[in-house]
């Protein structure tokens, strides 16, 4: 369960960060332009089927047409089958990755905080995070007196609690959106939109705060406005957990956890561990590959060394698949142990850690060639790849910070200096392309922002600089 969800609020970004225990065990990233699309409902135009792939290409209104997979019925034959032309609802279920479209589904699913009303179920289901019996029955009846037979819903872990009248409100509001959204269906001309997701930080304390959560802080007053009018109406026992970070340091900086170093920890493929060991992950087309190291630790015998950096590599490889958000086969090639009680106690220690994780996620075991094999899926792009771009220099084959990445990297670093300096203009050094940039205005409009640091602001290209260097620099005479 979520302990604090912190929420940054930028022009054009917003980035959240889930503390349990005190440690960050989640990282979020949504920026202008390349926003999520899951969770939206439309009215799409069959383009193409696909009868050998048992798919079809269903027109949305984004760059790219989705990806519809076809099952029952195959394409084509009656009783059933699409047919080119032919308008359809469909909900996006995962985001556009690499050269792939939205992947889409016909089976519409709408998201409260908590129930997930599921028409084409039929039935009721319980979130097996939820284990207490007297629990999952009270809930299980609670939302079947409420919501009718034969309609369909999923009971979220975080109704864990919740009284029968929030449940049974919930599941009405649900019910009435799901009208609204096939009204507006009958009367739209393909394709068309009909229900869009809230914004990213609402989504944020939709699917990550429950009851137990003690603070979500937010440093933008209009986001907070717009938190508490969610909850006001679909999370009441949060709203007096709502708070505004106000304060002249970043909210990322609160508590003692840095944050902004988590953010660009994800970007390096080396995660140090505490004995002295590391975990080195490296992302391909086919899958992700985490080796783990040993470094310069020893122990008094080499079985002890290689148990002891493996417990450490499974608690941090679980961790980093929550915060770098890693979909697909993951494969971790532990230190070769001989011992099979040793293998026993990574493969628990890793398990339990994997059953922290709110995603979809496997393991699937040890393979022949001593490689733990895990499957994971997300449905949004992750942070790492929303802040880095393959990299031309390597062929591609790594990855680099966007220059987008890199420019508000430097307003962050601005607000910092300006705050903790001496008086005086600010200059910045930095390559071309990301001086460009800031000069656009990405990261924030020059003008306001010199405004808001109470500093005029220097840009400076600098050509031997590459693109993720820069220096900041506080002239002793302001100008």
């Amino acid at each position: 369960m979520a302990e604090a969800i912190l929420i940054n609020v930028a022009p054009g970004e917003v980035r959240g960060a889930v503390l349990d225990g005190g440690r960050i065990v989640e990282l979020i990233v949504a920026r202008d332009g390349r926003s999520s699309h899951v969770g939206s409902i439309h009215l799409g135009r069959v383009r193409r089927i696909l009868p050998g792939m048992g798919a079809a290409f269903v027109e949305i209104g984004l760059d790219r047409d989705g990806y519809l997979g076809l099952d029952g019925t195959a394409a084509g034959e009656s009783g059933g089958g699409l047919h080119e032309g032919q308008a359809i609802e469909v909900q996006v279920v995962k985001d556009a990755a690499g050269s792939k479209g939205v992947q889409l589904a016909r089976r519409i699913a709408l998201t409260g905080h908590y129930l997930i009303h599921t028409p084409s179920l039929k039935h009721i289901a319980v979130s097996r995070r939820i284990a207490d019996k007297s629990e999952r029955r009270r809930l299980l009846e609670a939302v079947d007196a409420t919501s009718g037979p034969g309609r369909g819903f999923i009971v979220r872990t975080a109704a864990g609690g919740a009284p029968a009248a929030a449940l049974a409100a919930e599941a009405e509001r649900l019910l009435r959106c799901r009208r609204e959204i096939a009204d507006r269906g009958a009367r739209a001309a393909a394709p068309a939109l009909l229900y869009e997701e809230p914004g990213p930080a609402i989504r944020l304390i939709r699917d990550r705060a429950h009851r137990s959560t003690a603070r979500i802080c937010m440093d933008s007053a209009a986001a907070l406005a717009a938190a508490k009018a969610y909850c006001a109406v679909w999370a009441p026992c949060l709203a007096d957990r709502l708070a505004f970070h106000d304060g002249p340091d970043s909210i990322f900086t609160e508590g003692g956890a840095d944050i902004e170093e988590a953010f660009e920890s994800v970007l390096t493929p080396r995660v140090p561990l505490p004995s002295g060991g590391e975990i080195v992950i490296q992302a391909t087309e086919a899958l992700t590959a985490v080796d783990v190291n040993s470094g310069g630790f020893h122990g008094r015998r080499p079985g002890d060394t290689a148990l002891a950096t493996n417990l450490e590599a499974a608690d941090e490889a679980a961790r980093q698949l929550r915060l770098r958000d890693i979909g697909g086969l993951i494969v971790v090639d532990f230190i070769h142990m001989t011992e099979g009680g040793h293998w026993r106690q990574v493969l628990a220690q890793l398990s339990r850690r994997l059953a922290n994780d709110r995603g979809e996620v496997r393991m699937l075991g040890r393979s022949a060639a001593g490689l733990v094999e895990i499957t994971r899926r997300r449905q949004r792009e992750s942070p790492t790849r929303m802040m880095t771009e393959p990299c031309t220099a390597c062929g591609e084959s790594g990855r680099v910070a966007t220059v987008e990445t890199v420019a508000r990297d430097i307003v962050r670093a601005l607000g910092r200096e300006a705050r903790a300096a001496r008086p005086g203009r600010l200059t910045v050094e930095a390559a071309g392309e990301v001086v460009d940039a800031l000069e656009a205005g990405i990261g924030a409009d020059p003008d306001r922002l010199e405004t808001r640091l109470g500093r005029r602001v220097l840009l400076a290209r600098n050509p031997s600089f590459p693109r993720m260097r820069y220096e900041v620099a506080v002239e002793d005479r302001p100008r």
